[in-house]
């Protein structure tokens, strides 16, 4: 379980923009666990860049693999980053 919930709907909110009260009920649905990026996260998210892509979302297309943070403490790393300023 997340030890500091309130600094990372936070954050959340930050990043998505979204009323806290949405945030939080976002948050509280989501897991914890960390786990290494498999190839079949990859091959999701990529996915979902090529179609925002086609859209005109994102200006440019974007290689998720190159830019993918790989290891078991991956999202560890990256939620300390976003927490810690």
């Amino acid at each position: 379980m997340l030890s500091h919930k309130e600094e990372y709907n936070q954050v959340y909110v930050q990043l998505t923009r979204l009323p806290p009260a949405d945030a939080e009920r976002i948050t509280a649905h989501l897991s914890y666990g960390i786990r290494a990026v498999t190839a079949e996260d990859i091959a999701k998210v990529q996915k979902v860049s090529d179609l925002f892509s086609a859209l005109k979302i994102l200006p440019n297309k974007v290689d998720v693999a190159a830019i993918t943070v790989h290891g078991r403490f991956a999202h560890a790393l990256m939620y300390s980053l976003l927490i810690v300023k």
